[in-house]
């Protein structure tokens, strides 16, 4: 069999072995517009919104507090994808004139986000309701648009009760747009609130990795027993394959979500799927690096073609495991932003540079952040999917105002995050304890401090009117540096 032909093989049978059944806690707009998963006790009312066009409330039978409400917007004619702001303008000044009719309005901020896979709109609130004076809530709308419907999600919760919101944050990120399957919990893209690469598991993943001393688990680490079983080196080397195709490294919390699809699928596939899982993307692997040069060309491009088409197809399905890797490479060619710094005593263009932000980067920094975080001793549990979701707009919407080196920072952050990993997990207990106390210097000057002391809670002390950001800038890239011997950073993962 040859690689090519293998190739084939597996990413066939991963697309037609892989599809699950939708799950009993789906609803479907029968409009078509959307699909989402709730939990099994919430029941969904929907009605006419004036001549807007058509919304559902989800939530408790008999709470007229429904933690998430979805509007839909529907049109003849396909919705020019340039006007998603002209669209979000108008929803979402619609949702704060209800809003502020019935509640006192304390905070509001609003920026570029993602829902359900698509560029979007975010307002986040927190307010009093009319109702229940002294209570303050918190929330979020976002406004995403598909094909032939604009779609508007609400998600809500007492301030006191944060289970509330991160159950309905939860609900959201399994928010699909013109689809009759929800996406799978976790797997939307960054910015969808609770779920996507930042959810609650999965920082609290990363956290656990990061105390314990440790990132990557042993590869005979078994996930999930069975003949042959799925492993930890199972999914690390879907993940090469993935690198070796499309130059796309995973970072950890992709590789979380990844990690949890993988073992769905092999919980719920048959004995030649299991094998597939298990053993498929080592057999490539190890094909991939036999026979001449150009051979070698061949067979990746062969593979590589393959796999996209495979996982394009896997999307369409709905299927988790091939919108987690889609979605990780369509994030390193989406520009968010663009800086003409450069690296200081280096030419303009020097080679390794980047000088584009994309959306895989600024995941990355808010990663980055995170590791700096936990690896500085700091409560893994004060930085929540929503800090993590109010500093992510904050960084892109503030990266003109910053100063140049730290956008060039952020336009590798990539590579930059993968060099500062690299040098902790390289270093002694003593360098560590040094490396752990630059850390938390460099997250007071940029403003992420522990909850009370600076004021506020984690996270929430950034102004990027006013960023101090040489000293994070400085840590990032001296260890970045130190790791590559003084070059510029190169490997995108350790």
């Amino acid at each position: 069999m040859t690689v090519s032909t293998r190739a084939l093989a597996v990413v066939v049978a991963l697309g037609l072995g892989l599809a699950g059944a939708v799950s009993a806690a789906t609803y479907a707009d029968p409009d078509g517009a959307f699909a989402l998963t709730v939990p099994d006790s919430w029941t969904a009312n929907r009605g006419q919104a004036a001549d807007i066009g058509m919304y559902t409330q989800l939530g408790k039978p008999g709470d007229p507090d429904f933690p998430v409400t979805v509007l839909v917007v529907t049109t003849q004619d396909p919705i020019d994808p340039a006007k998603l702001q002209d669209v979000a303008k108008m929803l979402l000044g619609l949702a704060r004139q209800l809003l502020g009719g019935q509640a006192k309005i304390l905070t509001e901020n609003a920026g570029g986000s993602k829902l359900a896979g698509k560029d979007a709109i975010r307002w986040d609130v927190t307010y009093e309701p009319n109702d229940k004076a002294g209570q303050q809530w918190a929330g979020y709308a976002s406004v995403a648009l598909g094909t032939h419907h604009a779609i508007m999600a609400f998600a809500c919760g007492p301030k006191a009760a944060p289970e509330i919101l991160k159950q309905a944050d939860g609900v959201v990120a399994t928010l699909a747009i013109e689809s009759a399957t929800p996406l799978q919990a976790g797997n939307a893209q960054p910015g969808g609130g609770g779920g996507g690469i930042f959810s609650a598991a999965n920082l609290a993943a990363t956290a656990q990795r990061v105390q314990g001393g440790a990132l990557h688990a042993a590869d005979t680490e078994v996930l999930v027993a069975g003949d042959p079983p799925l492993t930890s080196g199972s999914v690390a080397n879907f993940a090469k394959l993935i690198s070796a195709c499309f130059g796309t490294e995973l970072m950890e919390s992709e590789y979380e979500v990844l990690k949890q699809q993988f073992i769905t699928a092999y919980q719920g596939n048959n004995a030649q799927g299991k094998a597939i899982l298990a053993l498929g993307a080592a057999n490539l692997l190890k094909g991939l690096q036999q026979g001449s040069e150009a051979e070698r060309a061949k067979n990746l491009k062969e593979t590589r073609d393959a796999m996209q088409q495979s996982l394009q197809n896997g999307v369409a399905a709905g299927l988790g495991w091939a919108k987690v890797l889609w979605d990780a490479i369509q994030r390193r060619s989406q520009t968010i932003a663009r800086t003409d710094a450069r690296p200081q005593g280096a030419a303009a263009g020097a080679e390794g540079t980047d000088n584009e932000m994309s959306e895989a980067d600024l995941d990355a920094a808010l990663e980055m952040l995170y590791f700096m975080w936990v690896a500085s001793g700091r409560d893994a549990s004060a930085v929540t999917p929503q800090i993590v979701q109010q500093l992510r707009l904050v960084l892109a919407q503030g990266f003109p105002q910053f100063p140049p080196q730290f956008q060039l920072l952020l336009a590798n952050a990539q590579k930059v995050y993968s060099q500062v990993r690299g040098a902790w997990m390289q270093a002694n207990p003593q360098q560590k304890a040094a490396m752990a106390q630059q850390f938390g210097q460099a997250l007071d000057e940029l403003g992420l401090r522990v909850p009370g002391q600076g004021g506020g809670g984690a996270w929430d002390n950034v102004d990027s009117s006013n960023l101090r950001a040489d000293l994070v800038m400085n840590t990032c890239y001296n260890l970045a540096q130190k790791s590559t011997g003084g070059a510029w950073p190169s490997s995108p993962r350790d």
